[in-house]
């Protein structure tokens, strides 16, 4: 009975307050990796023939926004930008993970961000490519062994965003929203082309000062109610829009 009581008494010495979180400090330490360059996926609500389904988009993490904490912007791959916080960018990668197959771009260039810092803008102009980590382990394995490295292809310059298509139509949106619509925003309606949805229609919503896109009325209440706590700054509205 001595024995378990000191074995008892030792493993409540263990188990000090101070000494757990510590523990868990440094495991929360370990489980936070770089999430830049990560696939995402989500899924909107949109337009299409006229009826109203379920879409998912793709994208990609970009860096995280300056003097905002757990904050990153993200890169569609239709062009849009985003913002997301850390959970929620862990919950649309878990929602890649489930939809990889359907990313036909998965295999992509890492797209440069439209919203660049100084900082940003001298790395693209610099050409200050990043390798990715199985390229750059391939590269280490290969150094290791003596084989020759794999021949670089030529420079190419960074991608840009590509052009939106023109739009069938084009107009103050119609809508109906509690208060009406602020002065200057536009609703604009693209058909597609090709594919298998050729003739199906995309709404988009544009912001008026900084020409947002937003691709859901769900997106644009949430916009607004930023808006109103941001005194109308649109690009804080834009940050802090996933609260709403």
């Amino acid at each position: 009975d001595s024995n378990a009581e000191n074995t008892r008494e030792e493993h409540k010495e263990i188990e000090k307050p101070g000494d757990n979180c510590s523990t868990q400090g440094s495991i929360q330490a370990k489980k936070k990796v770089d999430i830049s360059g990560k696939r995402i996926a989500k899924k909107f609500r949109v337009l299409l023939s006229n009826r109203k389904v379920d879409k998912i988009f793709f994208g990609t993490v970009d860096k995280p926004i300056p003097n905002k904490v757990e904050t990153w912007r993200i890169l569609y791959d239709d062009g849009d930008v985003d913002i997301m916080s850390h959970d929620e960018i862990l919950g649309a990668m878990r929602y890649y993970d489930i939809n990889r197959k359907y990313d036909t771009n998965r295999f992509h260039k890492i797209p440069t961000s439209p919203l660049l810092h100084e900082s940003e803008e001298e790395d693209e102009k610099g050409g200050n490519n990043k390798t990715q980590p199985s390229i750059a382990k391939d590269l280490d394995n290969r150094s290791r062994t003596g084989a020759s490295p794999p021949k670089r292809g030529k420079k190419t310059s960074a991608k840009v965003a590509r052009k939106e298509p023109i739009p069938v139509w084009t107009g103050p949106p119609d809508e109906q929203i509690d208060g009406g619509w602020p002065m200057g925003w536009v609703k604009r309606v693209f058909e597609r082309k090709s594919g298998a949805t050729k003739g199906s229609r995309d709404r988009y919503w544009y912001s008026p000062k900084e020409k947002f896109k937003l691709r859901s009325m769900v997106e644009v209440k949430r916009f607004l109610k930023a808006l109103a706590t941001s005194k109308g700054d649109e690009k804080k509205a834009k940050e802090t829009m996933h609260k709403y």
